[in-house]
């Protein structure tokens, strides 16, 4: 379908479409669309949308989409979706996502994606998410996130991410994510993470993240740390932390670190831990601190702290530099 002045559809009784050899729309002055007995879509051969005017989608039903061939979207004026009865993509060749007016997720139901062929997200004002029944991502193909208008995620019944190419996250305007149901990352390629507006992190059923490639951030505007859960990081292939706005770490549940590539962190602005189940550092390639704010650590019950492989380093340009008994 190809149509120059916009698309307008409503359904009271929901929306339903099957074809078998592909979709693909064009439209010039925008696509809107709103039904209020659900949204279904499946289609062998992929699914294709270019709109220059944006795109809304409202639903009460909830939204499927099946999609055999891939998923791609283009949109200029930007990407809006309400959905009530929840989201469920599943595509077999890729999703890539391209919007240059921001992107703009509400599902009461729960948000869910499965795509084999990796995913793909590039928004220019900026990524909104809100779910209250949880948050599921399964990619075999890796992820991939540049957003210059800053991140926010909302959801209510948890966090999960699973991905077998790597995870990959720029976003110009910050990083704000609040789970209430717990965190957890599974990433087989590394984690690598860059925010120009600093990093804030918000989750009451703890954090846990596993890489095999190793764990990169870099923020500068600071990087803070809420979990009431507590906290725990496997990484193979290292870990790197560089902040310019002061490092912040509070933690009820106890916090937990293996990595095997070394530890590395890099903080301007000061570095403060609170852990009220005990603190463990584990790493294989030695661990290296440069802080010149100073360094707070705060721990009760037990701390353990073992290095392989190099020499122990800590600097810092406030507090003298400890000593492992310190820790």
């Amino acid at each position: 379908m190809q149509c120059g002045g916009g698309y307008s559809m409503q359904c009271g009784g929901g929306y339903s479409m099957q074809c078998g050899g592909g979709y693909s729309m064009q439209c010039g002055g925008g696509y809107s669309m709103q039904c209020g007995g659900g949204y279904s879509m499946q289609c062998e051969g992929g699914y294709s949308m270019q709109c220059e005017g944006g795109y809304s989608m409202q639903c009460g039903g909830g939204y499927s989409m099946q999609c055999e061939g891939g998923y791609s979207m283009q949109c200029g004026g930007g990407y809006s979706m309400q959905c009530e009865g929840g989201y469920s993509m599943q595509c077999e060749g890729g999703y890539s996502m391209q919007c240059e007016g921001g992107y703009s997720m509400q599902c009461e139901g729960g948000y869910s994606m499965q795509c084999e062929g990796g995913y793909s997200m590039q928004c220019g004002g900026g990524y909104s998410m809100q779910c209250e029944g949880g948050y599921s991502m399964q990619c075999e193909g890796g992820y991939s996130m540049q957003c210059e208008g800053g991140y926010s995620m909302q959801c209510e019944g948890g966090y999960s991410m699973q991905c077998g190419g790597g995870y990959s996250m720029q976003c110009g305007g910050g990083y704000s994510m609040q789970c209430e149901g717990g965190y957890s990352m599974q990433c087989e390629g590394g984690y690598s993470m860059q925010c120009e507006g600093g990093y804030s992190m918000q989750c009451e059923g703890g954090y846990s993240m596993q890489c095999g490639g190793g764990y990169s951030m870099q923020c500068e505007g600071g990087y803070s740390m809420q979990c009431e859960g507590g906290y725990s990081m496997q990484c193979g292939g290292g870990y790197s932390m560089q902040c310019e706005g002061g490092y912040s770490m509070q933690c009820e549940g106890g916090y937990s670190m293996q990595c095997g590539g070394g530890y590395s962190m890099q903080c301007e602005g000061g570095y403060s831990m609170q852990c009220e189940g005990g603190y463990s550092m584990q790493c294989e390639g030695g661990y290296s601190m440069q802080c010149e704010g100073g360094y707070s650590m705060q721990s009760i019950s037990t701390q353990q702290f073992t290095v392989w492989g190099t020499d122990y380093s800590l600097q810092s340009t406030v507090a003298s530099p400890a000593t492992l008994n310190d820790i």
